[in-house]
Formats: C-alpha cells, sequence, structure tokens
C-alpha cells in the first residue's frame, strides 16, 4: 500500500508554504482500487498530478485530521458512497460525490492453483489461508455482504485483514496466501498476465462504486476528464457508471 501517514504528512507540509492555487501540481487523495486510472491520467495529461493512494476509511480520516485546505487538496476519490457524503456534510468545500466508475467482486488466487473453480467447494477446504479487507474499508463491507453467511466459514481461515484494496491484492499476488476477495478491475492486469486466476466472480448487486469529490475548479477539471475517458476506464477493467 502506497500512502498513509508519510505521504500525506508530506502533503500536508507542502501546502503549508503553497496551496493549490500557488502550484500548478493537482493533489488527489484517492481509494488503491482508482490508482490503476489515475496513475494512468498522470503520464498522460499535460498538468502535474500528484496522487496519494490509501484505504477510503484512511484517507477521511487524513481529511479530517488535516482539512481539505491543509492538504492542499484539488480532488477526493473514494470508494464509499456515503463516507463521501458525510465528508461534504462536514467539509462544505468538497463537492456533491459524483458517480465515476465500478466495479464486481472476485475471490482469486494463484494461477497454478489446484484449487476449485466454485465457491462452494472452496469453501469446503480448511486448509486454504485468505485475505480480505477489513470491516471498516469498503472491499471489506462488500466481500461480508457477498459471502453473506457463509462469511462464518471462511473468517476461522482468514491469515490478514487488510486497511485497502490495494494491500489485498498484494498479499494474494505475492503468494503470501491463498485466495484473496478483490475488486474484479484491479486483479484485471494479473489475471492477464497469466498470474492470478479467478475462482468465482460475484454478481453486479454486490458492485462498489468509486466517487469524485473536487475540491477546486483544478479538480473539478481533472474529475471531467477521467469522467469522459470511457475508454480508459475500461481498459483498466472497470465500468463506467452511466
Amino acid at each position: 500500500m502506497r500512502l498513509v501517514a508519510a505521504a500525506l504528512a508530506a502533503l500536508a507540509l507542502g501546502t503549508a508554504a503553497c496551496g493549490p492555487s500557488d502550484s500548478e501540481v493537482v493533489t488527489v487523495l484517492a481509494a488503491s482500487s482508482a490508482g490503476p486510472l489515475l496513475e494512468g491520467r498522470m503520464s498522460e495529461d499535460s498538468r502535474p498530478i500528484a496522487v496519494s493512494l490509501g484505504g477510503s476509511q484512511q484517507l477521511a480520516a487524513a481529511v479530517r485530521s488535516e482539512t481539505p485546505a491543509g492538504l492542499g487538496l484539488d480532488l477526493l476519490v473514494l470508494a464509499d458512497q456515503t463516507l463521501a457524503a458525510q465528508l461534504q456534510d462536514e467539509f462544505p468545500e468538497l463537492g456533491a460525490p459524483i458517480p465515476w466508475i465500478t466495479t464486481t467482486l472476485s475471490v482469486v488466487a494463484a494461477a497454478d492453483t489446484d484449487l476449485p473453480r466454485d465457491l462452494g467447494a472452496l469453501l469446503g477446504h480448511q486448509e486454504v489461508t485468505w485475505v480480505i479487507a477489513s470491516e471498516g474499508v469498503p472491499l471489506g463491507a462488500a466481500t461480508r455482504a457477498a459471502l453473506g453467511a457463509d462469511f462464518t466459514r471462511i473468517e476461522p481461515l482468514v491469515v490478514s485483514l487488510e486497511d485497502s484494496a490495494g494491500s489485498v491484492l498484494a498479499k494474494v499476488a505475492s503468494g503470501e496466501v491463498d485466495v484473496a476477495v478483490v475488486y474484479s478491475a484491479n486483479a484485471a492486469g494479473a489475471i492477464q498476465r497469466g498470474e492470478l486466476q479467478v475462482l468465482h466472480a460475484f454478481g453486479p448487486e454486490h458492485a462498489v462504486v468509486v466517487v469524485l469529490q473536487p475540491v477546486t475548479r483544478e479538480g473539478r477539471e481533472l474529475a471531467d476528464v477521467l469522467l469522459a475517458d470511457v475508454a480508459a476506464i475500461r481498459r483498466a477493467g472497470f465500468e463506467p457508471v452511466a
């Protein structure tokens, strides 16, 4: 996981001398699930974009601690619509949450695993180790909702609870655990490279929506670009929110 205390502290210190109105850099705090899309935009956009990634709850805590102005924040990107609405109530300078992209959930494992590609059969394997997101983060809440009553069957097998979608994916991609519940879009690249495989895909009723919250004019301009680039959204494995 990239971000959190150190990166946010650096942002806060950097903006003490110059805020976004005094700098050409567009400062973005974003849920790690949106990282691939934003990093792609960093290489394509003519404006310098500084992106710090983390779990939505971590980002919200940073905004509450430092305030959007204190962080020099131009655009906030969260994978939690309820949390985004709460933050707007607390900080009116945050724009209304704009639905941007959506993705479903998948159970993934290493490409060479011999585990069954069937959720019911997989749940019967008591020696399998799992990594999931913590309950307080959007992926964790979605994981528990998707598994329903079956969550109690994997709970004793969970060896790691992570604070962001990116760190969940990293654990299974590195081989530290056997199985992970991830955002389907985040795993798309590793699947295409033959590193991971999908053992089970959950339906669209468990999809998660990522929202944009512009703070400044520069943030709104970047949000407009992100919303319009449907081709990039689909290349990254997401779907645009209609």
